[in-house]
């Protein structure tokens, strides 16, 4: 993608990155550990089929190892999910805990759209936006 190893060591973590992971340590340590399960529900829930991606290598003319880890994720994020849904159900959540996820989740949703959208508005060259 033009983007060496070590350019992507040496840039900062984006701020919509930083803010989306930050409040879930907050929340963890200052709320509830649960909180967690709402990032995790995010990231593992529901991918797109590894087609989708084969797609959008074709439609986009990047290479195909550039999709590699998303296209490893469609494949083992259902297990995941099952797995991550099995755990949500077998805890004893209080209200609190459950607005407490609820609230994660809708965190996380706008920290992934503004991360997403940081990236895309960057030209492919240049540096890297994490």
């Amino acid at each position: 993608l033009g983007v060496s190893a070590r350019d992507l060591d040496e840039a900062l973590p984006s701020p919509q990155v930083a803010g989306m992971v930050g409040a879930q340590h907050y929340w963890a340590l200052h709320a509830h550990p649960v909180a967690i399960l709402g990032y995790l529900a995010v990231l593992e829930g529901e991918p797109p089929d590894e087609a989708f991606f084969i797609e959008a290598g074709h439609r986009s003319g990047l290479p195909p190892e550039a999709f590699n880890t998303l296209r490893y994720h469609a494949r083992v994020d259902r297990e995941h999910w099952r797995d991550l849904a099995g755990l949500a159900d077998a805890l004893p959540l209080s209200p609190r805990h459950q607005a407490l996820v609820g609230l994660s989740i809708l965190h996380t949703c706008e920290g992934m759209g503004s991360a997403i959208q940081r990236v895309l508005d960057q030209p492919l060259s240049g540096a890297p936006a994490l």
